[in-house]
């Protein structure tokens, strides 16, 4: 530990947002935004290697830093307004709270949380969208604003509370997956929805090549899932049937009960109907996958390229947890993996123009690799170039561009 940087640290915040040890860097977690911009801004000027972390449950804590700034006292639920379907939000509030809070108000936000027990503003910045994504889109598009405290200490408020609020430089756009690059996404303004009558969750376990080709024939029938995901049961992918297939619809109860009695009448496999507390236990379980192994990246690619990109996959990589959703298709695979297997495939998918994202990593791997490749020329430049207007004395731990 730095002993300059403590002493210094405490003479800037609440004695109360100190969480350290002799062993590690200095870590505080402010309680106001004021005290964000006061500590950043103190590292730049002093030269602090700075990192950022949420409720510190993703990520690994082995990345070299003189402080580490978490949100997670940054806890706020400040407004919700369901007449209004918005919600103001502070970066540090869990995922689990933030949807509690939003179903007592008869609404909820189409987020899957991709990582046991991750805050919204961890989720934001690492960009990630689970299985909701293929009918309601990205994490970008519940995004309606933010604010952001810049590595220099400047605090920046982009966006607003209307869906049409957004005039210039669209800032959440650049921080929305940029893995902390760019600054400390410290409060959100979030775009929610009516909570649906019905919510159902229905199951089917077969072969792999069955379920993909039990998904073209859901969407052949335009049934309006919520969601589509297709999962690996075990860790070496050999076993049959081996992969679930967990389509949710939501809408009214008739309206639901209408699709999925299609889907049973178009896609033939055999469906298991999921209880409302087994579907919560179901998507937890894929989040809990996710967050076991030490490694978790995901792919984008098209229809026509998923199978060869599946197939790279499991050559480069072996066992290991693999969930496929869209649109238009992307993977999130969780497992072992070293820095030249990842580069290897990342060459690969490069000739299939399919970008892989490393979402976490040991830092020794993460390093070497960054959490982007660029796959298309100019595309690094354009990233360090960014990163260096807003992040001048290079003070941020965040490798977002491979080598």
């Amino acid at each position: 530990m730095n002993a300059d940087v403590l002493r210094t640290v405490r003479r800037l915040v609440d004695p109360l947002a100190l969480d350290h040890d002799d062993s590690g860097p200095v870590t505080v977690a402010p309680t106001t935004e004021e005290e964000c911009a006061v500590i950043l801004r103190t590292a730049s000027l002093r030269g602090w290697t700075t990192a950022f972390t949420g409720l510190g449950n993703w990520s690994p804590r082995d990345r070299p830093a003189d402080i580490v700034l978490s949100t997670r006292r940054l806890n706020q639920i400040v407004e919700v307004r369901p007449d209004d379907l918005f919600a103001t939000v502070e970066a540090g509030v869990p995922m689990a709270t933030l949807r509690e809070r939003l179903r007592a108000s008869d609404t909820w936000i189409p987020i899957d949380e991709p990582g046991t027990d991750r805050s919204i503003g961890s989720i934001v910045s690492t960009g990630t969208a689970g299985p909701l994504q293929s009918h309601f889109g990205p994490v970008r598009d519940q995004i309606l604003g933010m604010t952001v405290v810049t590595p220099m200490g400047n605090t920046i408020t982009a966006g607003g509370r209307l869906v049409k609020n957004v005039a210039g430089f669209d800032l959440p756009k650049l921080m929305i997956g940029g893995f902390g690059a760019f600054g400390l996404i410290t409060r959100l303004h979030l775009r929610v929805r009516v909570l649906p009558e019905s919510d159902v969750t229905e199951v089917a376990l077969d072969d792999l090549t069955r379920l993909q080709r039990a998904r073209e024939e859901l969407v052949a029938a335009d049934i309006p899932a919520a969601s589509w995901e297709i999962r690996s049961l075990n860790r070496d992918h050999d076993s049959s049937p081996g992969w679930s297939l967990a389509v949710r619809v939501m809408g009214t109860r008739e309206a639901v009960e209408r699709h999925l009695e299609r889907l049973g009448q178009r896609v033939k496999l055999t469906w298991d109907r999921l209880t409302d507390a087994e579907a919560v236990d179901y998507r937890a379980s894929g989040t809990a996958a996710h967050s076991g192994g030490p490694v978790t990246v995901r792919v984008g690619t098209q229809p026509t390229t998923l199978g060869a990109t599946m197939s790279l996959l499991r050559e480069a990589f072996g066992g290991g947890f693999t969930t496929v959703m869209s649109p238009p298709a992307m993977l999130r695979w969780s497992g072992k993996a070293d820095a030249a297997a990842i580069r290897e495939l990342r060459a690969k998918l490069a000739e299939l123009t399919v970008p892989l994202t490393v979402e976490r990593a040991p830092w020794s791997t993460l390093s070497s690799v960054g959490h982007f490749g660029a796959f298309r020329p100019g595309v690094a430049p354009l990233l360090a170039s960014l990163g260096a207007g807003f992040d001048p004395k290079t003070i941020l731990t965040a490798p977002i561009v491979g080598v």
